[in-house]
């Protein structure tokens, strides 16, 4: 198209010329026929209003094949939420990168920058209560937003809202991993609680989701992830033995419900690993208090970099 369009101007400037030409000829035609001076001025004049003419129409011809005022400015402006967002991204690189240098990494990646990448993207809660029990809402929400260049973190469940993105780095990784990802998520909770205590246990679960990248396009082990998650929730019973000793007999070992490959990052490898841990409690109000303390401690170890394979 742009080829074309070079010919077309190159035709014009030949007609432009080879206007001109005629225009001077003519000049010269009226003044060897002897015309009076003010003929000539009035031809002189003629042939400017004609090439001014051929300059207008040259110049709508060229209006006409660019884009409208309209376009240029949409294009202007998606060039400029791409260098924005180009830029982003580049400072996300340069505040979370982290060495390459570590225990267990397999040797064909020892030369690559900013390995052991874990994200935390998503986490929720629920709660099988029985139909029967009279249940009332509580809701509220918060939102706390941060960027990072190595994780991003999401907690669903039915009591409060939160979106972050905290940066964290892995030691030891036994697969392979890359560079820790930037993105942006949204944690939305909620959650119903009874009234009245009900008469047996409420079983109930913690679910989350967190986002692995890797060199290949093979599952990564995920042991030593649960083993962390099993660890952060004992901790959290062992610090709290007068609310949570009715429950922790009851709490499991974390399982992994699904792995499946995110296939909207084109970049990298990712893949996104859902966890759930299931418990029983005696009222719903330690349900919930449970459930937030988990998904909170959770957060919080992926914020400082501690939440790495046991």
């Amino acid at each position: 198209m742009f080829e074309a369009w070079q010919a077309q101007q190159k035709a014009q400037k030949n007609e432009d010329r080879k206007a001109k030409s005629a225009a001077a000829a003519a000049l010269q035609s009226y003044r060897r026929d002897g015309l009076s001076e003010e003929e000539t001025k009035l031809a002189i004049l003629r042939e400017q209003e004609r090439l001014q003419k051929l300059e207008a129409e040259q110049k709508l011809r060229n209006y006409r094949g660019q884009m409208s005022e309209e376009e240029a400015r949409l294009f202007a402006q998606r060039q400029e939420e791409l260098r924005k967002k180009q830029l982003m991204e580049e400072q996300l690189r340069n505040n979370g990168v982290v060495t390459a240098n570590q225990v267990g990494v397999h040797a064909s990646l020892r030369g690559i920058e900013n390995s052991g990448a874990v994200s935390a993207i998503a986490a929720q809660y629920t709660s099988n209560q029985k139909e029967e029990q009279q249940e009332y809402q509580e809701q509220s929400s918060q939102v706390i937003g941060t960027k990072s260049s190595s994780a991003e973190s999401m907690v669903q469940d039915a009591s409060f809202c939160t979106q972050t993105e905290v940066p964290f780095t892995t030691n030891g990784e036994e697969y392979d991993t890359t560079v820790p990802l930037e993105t942006e998520t949204t944690m939305l909770t909620e959650a119903s609680m009874t009234l009245v205590p009900p008469a047996t246990p409420i079983a109930s679960q913690v679910s989350f989701v967190f986002g692995i990248l890797t060199a290949s396009d093979m599952p990564p082990q995920v042991d030593g992830y649960l083993a962390k998650a099993d660890q952060i929730v004992k901790t959290i019973v062992a610090e709290n033995p007068n609310n949570f000793v009715a429950l922790a007999p009851s709490v499991a070992y974390p399982t992994v419900k699904s792995i499946e490959k995110d296939f909207a990052r084109t970049d990298a490898n990712r893949f996104m690993v859902t966890v759930s841990i299931d418990f029983t409690a005696p009222t719903p109000s330690l349900v919930q208090e449970f459930q937030r303390q988990v998904v909170e401690a959770i957060r919080i170890a992926i914020a400082n970099g501690t939440f790495t394979k046991e």
